[in-house]
């Protein structure tokens, strides 16, 4: 009964344009590696760039982000960082 009232936004992919669902990933992104969670912050942005790569390739927080957790990843703890890097243009 109570998901009768969830709004339809409440689901990140039910946003229409692309920029609001790129917004959600990024703040998702940002807010869960500014807790220290780095593997759910790489996931957000690889849903991000799943879903709106436009909006991760050229957007300044998710290059920025990206060299945040490639300089932090010395134990290769992240797999797939590297690579996802090159893909956005961070190097």
């Amino acid at each position: 009964m109570v998901d009768r009232f969830r709004p339809a936004w409440s689901t990140p992919l039910a946003l229409p344009p692309p920029e609001r669902r790129a917004r959600y990933w990024e703040d998702t992104a940002l807010a869960l590696h500014g807790r220290g969670n780095r593997q759910a912050a790489f996931q957000a942005l690889v849903t991000a760039e799943r879903d709106t790569p436009q909006e991760v390739r050229f957007r300044p927080w998710a290059q920025q982000l990206t060299r945040d957790l490639l300089s932090g990843d010395r134990s290769n703890s992240l797999p797939g960082v590297r690579d996802f890097a090159s893909r956005i243009g961070t190097h």
